[in-house]
């Protein structure tokens, strides 16, 4: 649950932001991330969801992504600490 939690703060991190607003190492941890989880398909939708692009009907769609990348930036992080 505590991971979860932490998915779904790191993905919101990025919801207000447009992409050149993120930081390097922000962006770093995005492409890292989605590389790293091969869910590169969904790239189009998160970059979409970043730059506040995404239509209300896609919101499912776009929920799905956000879960994903705040999925496997938990995951890298957590892989970050152990190290």
């Amino acid at each position: 649950m505590r991971r979860i939690r932490f998915a779904i703060r790191a993905a919101y991190l990025f919801l207000g932001k447009k992409w050149w607003q993120l930081n390097d190492a922000q962006r770093k941890l995005i492409s890292d991330s989605l590389q790293k989880f091969s869910i590169g398909c969904l790239i189009p939708v998160v970059m979409a969801v970043v730059n506040n692009e995404l239509h209300k009907g896609h919101a499912i769609l776009g929920g799905c992504a956000i879960v994903a990348l705040g999925l496997s930036i938990a995951s890298l992080a957590e892989e970050k600490e152990e190290e």
